[in-house]
């Protein structure tokens, strides 16, 4: 119990002082780990003595909540893309097949060729003035 104390105010200590050193509102996830009593749950021990189970529990070491964490991590990436993806390069897709069915060949190559020539009257106005 006092290990799991100590290390919530650990933790919070921590996250506070990142929010204020970087002004991030979000924070970063702060785990205080123990990697030797994480190793006793994993090979095992004696249940029936006393001096031999590990102080924290297995929840308490937090290893499985960073490992959460780190896999988590990927699948927050590919969101993020399928985000951007739905917000923006679908709709641009979208309006560019409408506007390449709604607007005629000829008024295609038009609005190109004045596209052409905007691009050298700009070009021109560089290097002429």
């Amino acid at each position: 119990m006092c290990i799991a104390a100590r290390n919530k105010t650990v933790a919070a200590t921590l996250a506070d002082n990142f929010r204020k050193n970087t002004s991030d509102d979000v924070g970063a996830p702060v785990f205080c780990v123990s990697s030797l009593t994480y190793m006793r749950h994993v090979r095992g021990y004696d249940k029936t003595d006393a001096s031999s189970v590990p102080a924290t529990t297995l929840d308490e070491t937090q290893i499985p909540a960073l490992c959460s964490h780190i896999y988590t991590l990927s699948s927050r990436g590919r969101t993020s893309d399928l985000d951007h993806f739905v917000r923006v390069t679908a709709p641009s897709l979208l309006n560019i097949a409408a506007m390449s069915v709604n607007t005629t060949k000829l008024a295609r190559v038009k609005h190109l060729t004045d596209m052409v020539y905007e691009a050298e009257q700009v070009h021109e106005s560089l290097f002429v003035g």
